[in-house]
């Protein structure tokens, strides 16, 4: 029984590749020179003429691959599904001119492309600047590329003008701002500085800012948003772990002092921030990470006037 290589001995790489793709939809079809000439529609004479000249007929191909609904794609690269047979007969033309342009340089066929993208790339250009312009959805980046990629697909799949968009993108915009004010906690933000240094206060009674925090990862670390607050730290004492002016979430509600925890330390009229270290003698050790200062030790009689503000558990920094 002969092979496709045997069959095909003498034609292009190329031309043996197609022709045998061709005969896998129809068996020995193209048994001879001649079956292959009547199957393609063209003389007799022309398979020995791309056998001696080493050439592959591009633009023969493609119109068999046209004419049969065949992939030209599959056709040309083996890639892809053979059939184009359930594309509507605007795509099956548009994928016959692309590869009369790409793989036999017709120009004609090229601008044809051209003429049938003219209203597709309008109505693209005009659904990309408006869901742009429109959409300030307030969302992880993630999650707004991907609320613009529905969006673009769905005004390119429904040929939907601005009016339309509109509708949608004024929905999204206003349910992403209530599921925002149900997913963040408001953390109030003191103007108070705590000292990282030697030591400062200067604290209003009522919050100058708030910081949003996601209930899910305050529900993560256990937290109570009630029992948080935000203040300012001050000086290098705390460096590199904090830096001056840096904002730090304090966990007001403290059952017990974890040793090498960092906590907000009221003593008299002055808020320190220092790791907190207990001794074997009762008595506290408060370390700054900075190793130019020198640690402090408070002995067991002076905790009268000791007042453990809270825990720092989140520190927020600028880079660079």
């Amino acid at each position: 029984m002969s092979t496709d290589e045997d069959l095909f001995s003498g034609f292009s790489e190329e031309m043996k590749k197609m022709l045998s793709r061709v005969n896998t939809l129809s068996p020995s079809a193209l048994s001879t020179d001649s079956a292959i000439a009547r199957e393609f529609g063209v003389n007799r004479g022309n398979p020995a003429q791309w056998r001696k000249r080493g050439t592959t007929p591009f633009d023969i191909f493609i119109n068999y691959a046209k004419k049969n609904e065949i992939n030209i794609h599959w056709l040309l690269t083996g890639e892809g599904e053979p059939s184009l047979s359930h594309l509507s007969t605007h795509d099956k033309e548009q994928r016959h001119d692309i590869a009369l342009s790409v793989y036999a340089c017709d120009i004609e066929a090229e601008k044809r492309v051209q003429e049938r993208n003219v209203p597709i790339t309008k109505q693209i250009k005009e659904a990309s600047a408006y869901i742009h312009d429109n959409l300030v959805l307030d969302a992880a980046p993630e999650d707004y590329e991907l609320v613009k990629a529905m969006l673009f697909k769905l005004a390119l799949q429904k040929n939907c003008e601005s009016s339309e968009l509109k509708g949608f993108i004024d929905y999204l915009n206003r349910h992403g701002q209530q599921d925002n004010a149900n997913e963040f906690a408001m953390i109030p933000g003191y103007n108070v500085q705590v000292s990282a240094g030697h030591g400062a206060i200067n604290s209003d009674e009522q919050p100058t800012r708030y910081l949003a925090f996601r209930h899910k990862w305050l529900k993560y670390r256990g937290f109570n948003e009630k029992d948080l607050v935000v203040v300012f730290a001050k000086g290098d004492s705390m460096e590199p772990t904090i830096s001056n002016n840096n904002s730090l979430l304090i966990m007001t509600k403290i059952d017990n002092i974890q040793d090498g925890s960092i906590y907000v330390i009221r003593q008299d009229d002055t808020l320190l921030v220092k790791r907190v270290q207990r001794l074997l003698d009762g008595n506290l050790k408060l370390i700054s990470d900075n190793m130019a200062y020198e640690p402090m030790v408070l002995s067991k009689d002076s905790f009268e006037s000791l007042d453990v503000v809270g825990q720092v558990v989140w520190i927020a920094k600028d880079i660079g």
